[in-house]
C-alpha cells in the first residue's frame, strides 16, 4: 500500500538522521487525506508537532478532506473554523475541500452556498467543482 511506503519513507528519513521539514509532513498527511485516513493523518500531525513543526493552511486543507472522505462532517466543517481562527484565509483549496464534504453529504442547500462562494472569490474553478453541483443537484432532483 502506498500509505505503508510513505511510513516507511518518513522513518528511514528519521533512522537516517535527515533533516525533515514541515512538507515532508504535509505530504504524509495529504496521501492519508486522500484515502479517508484521519486516523493516520492525526498521529502524523502529531509527529509533526512533536518534530516542531505548525500546521499550515495544507494541513488545514488537508484534514477537510480526510475528515469529509471519512465522512466526519462536522469535524471537516470544525477544522474550516480552526483554519480560519489559526490567522488563515480559506483558498480555492480550502473552498473546494468543502464543497467535496458537502456533496459527499448530500447537503445541496450547503453545497450551493459554497459553489457560489467560490465562483464570487475564485477566478476559474476546476470543472469537477461543477461536475459536483451536478450530480448533487441530479440527485436532490433541482
Amino acid at each position: 500500500r502506498w500509505s505503508q511506503e510513505a511510513d516507511i519513507a518518513l522513518k528511514s528519513t528519521k533512522e537516517l538522521e535527515c533533516k525533515v521539514h514541515a512538507d515532508i509532513f504535509n505530504s504524509l498527511i495529504h496521501a492519508y487525506a486522500k484515502g479517508g485516513l484521519y486516523k493516520e493523518a492525526t498521529a502524523t500531525l502529531d509527529s509533526m508537532k512533536k518534530a516542531g513543526f505548525s500546521m499550515t493552511i495544507d494541513t488545514y486543507n488537508s484534514f477537510i478532506e480526510a475528515f469529509g472522505r471519512a465522512g466526519l462532517f462536522r469535524d471537516a466543517k470544525q477544522v474550516f473554523y480552526d483554519l480560519q481562527e489559526a490567522g488563515y484565509s480559506p483558498n480555492l483549496t480550502t473552498y473546494e475541500a468543502l464543497l467535496n464534504v458537502y456533496c459527499a453529504a448530500g447537503l445541496f442547500d450547503e453545497a450551493k452556498a459554497q459553489f457560489l462562494e467560490m465562483k464570487e472569490i475564485g477566478p476559474t474553478l476546476e470543472v469537477t467543482s461543477y461536475c459536483q453541483m451536478v450530480s448533487i443537484s441530479a440527485r436532490r432532483s433541482r
